[in-house]
């Protein structure tokens, strides 16, 4: 339809590669249904980097993914995995109810998050798509984003009750001065 495509990335990004080589040879014949075709493919992928790696990777993994996979499972019902579990639960969802879901799927063993889990060493992050680390670090894996050839990646930076507001701060800012301008 020529709207390009927007995607969460919580995996190894070599697996996007076949879907992104798939769009961008496909594009080109787009009947649009709006005024032009708009041949853009972006990723989501989460992002913590501060100028010492293992505080970033420590700080990452004690707000880790495993905190967001009640509320992803949740709100994230498009998903196969997820729709399945509340698919009997009328529309629309009031609050207290989704609330009450949360809670109950940050009990649930069974309910996975999003983002790959492991131990938090820069291989693992590396492998995994995981934007979190020192500058170096965070490049070698954006690098690889683009390297696929996805045109944007936009960052989730880490956030929560576990990691202190100042650092999710200073993460973006080095983010900002150091990993950005390299891709320019």
């Amino acid at each position: 339809k020529g709207i390009g495509v927007a995607m969460f990335s919580f995996s190894d990004p070599a697996k996007l590669k076949p879907l992104v080589d798939t769009y961008k040879a496909n594009i080109r014949n787009a009947e649009p249904v709006g005024e032009f075709v708009y041949d853009k493919i972006m990723a989501i992928a989460p992002m913590f980097c501060l100028p010492d790696g293992e505080e970033a990777r420590s700080l990452y993994d004690a707000g880790n993914a495993s905190h967001i996979r009640g509320h992803f499972s949740v709100y994230f019902d498009t998903i196969p995995q997820y729709a399945e579990r509340l698919k009997h639960i009328p529309r629309p969802i009031p609050q207290t109810k989704l609330r009450q879901l949360i809670r109950e799927a940050f009990k649930d063993p069974n309910v996975k998050g999003p983002v790959a889990t492991g131990a938090i060493e820069p291989e693992f992050l590396y492998r995994n798509g995981i934007c979190v680390g020192d500058p170096d670090e965070v490049t070698r894996i954006v690098a690889r984003y683009r390297d696929i050839g996805l045109d944007q990646l936009v960052f989730i930076p880490a956030t929560g009750w576990h990691i202190p507001h100042e650092k999710t701060l200073e993460s973006i800012a080095v983010t900002g001065e150091k990993v950005l301008p390299r891709f320019r």
